[in-house]
């Protein structure tokens, strides 16, 4: 069994049993949806790497628009430009 060493998927549970319908944890796009890894590398590269443009409020949508709390990373690594396009 894995534990949970960060509590994050334990906040991921709670958040779904306060009504939370789809909370973004890591293992959104490890488990449930790997094609977001593409999306997460592309933010990533953009925003270190000056790869593209950074992403905006479209971009955030296609990869989070159905999602109602984010937790754990890569979520983290982009709190600022979330709450901007929130």
């Amino acid at each position: 069994m894995h534990g949970d060493r960060t509590g994050t998927s334990s906040l991921r549970q709670a958040l779904l049993d306060l009504g939370y319908d789809d909370g973004y944890h890591f293992a959104s796009c490890m488990n449930e949806n790997p094609r977001d890894c593409d999306l997460w590398c592309a933010a990533l590269e953009a925003k270190f790497q000056g790869r593209g443009t950074p992403w905006t409020r479209t971009e955030w949508d296609q990869l989070l628009g159905h999602c109602r709390a984010v937790t754990n990373t890569p979520c983290v690594v982009f709190y600022a430009e979330l709450l901007a396009a929130s």
